[in-house]
């Protein structure tokens, strides 16, 4: 996933824009925008859901977890949606969260968290998260009714 310019620096560039623009756009500062977008550092989700709505593509597409541009049918990040889909998928793989956690790299208390909404996952957890259900970011999070990944 890593091994070439990010779908963020693209999708500036194809704008025409500096990095210092779209963090201007974020309200973040130039140093912590081009942190997130050279993956020095994960971008928190609710920056991504913003910078994907300002694109006009999907949450699957700028995590590059879809190659395929595509809008989706709401614009805002629906946590009770995702708290309900994160239990569900989990419960239809049959696993605890400790034994899930295992799978994925994260720690039983930190899914627990995402699953119970007292914490919201970075962009690269939830990646993680989805990729291991093959589900899709958007879906996950309420944004689109699909469950596959376009």
């Amino acid at each position: 996933m890593y091994d070439r310019e990010s779908k963020m620096a693209e999708l500036r560039l194809d704008y025409n824009m500096k990095q210092k623009d779209i963090a201007e756009i974020l309200c973040v500062l130039s140093n912590t925008y081009s942190k997130w977008e050279r993956r020095v550092n994960d971008i928190p989700l609710e920056m991504s859901n913003k910078l994907a709505n300002y694109y006009g593509v999907s949450l699957d597409y700028l995590l590059e977890l879809s190659r395929k541009s595509f809008k989706t049918e709401m614009k805002e990040i629906n946590f009770d949606v995702m708290k309900r889909r994160l239990l569900e998928l989990r419960k239809e793989k049959k696993l605890a969260q400790e034994k899930l956690g295992l799978k994925i790299g994260f720690h039983q208390k930190t899914y627990c968290n995402y699953e119970t909404g007292r914490c919201i996952p970075t962009s690269f957890k939830l990646y993680c998260i989805v990729a291991y259900y093959n589900v899709s970011i958007d879906w996950l999070l309420g944004k689109s009714n699909s469950k596959n990944i376009q």
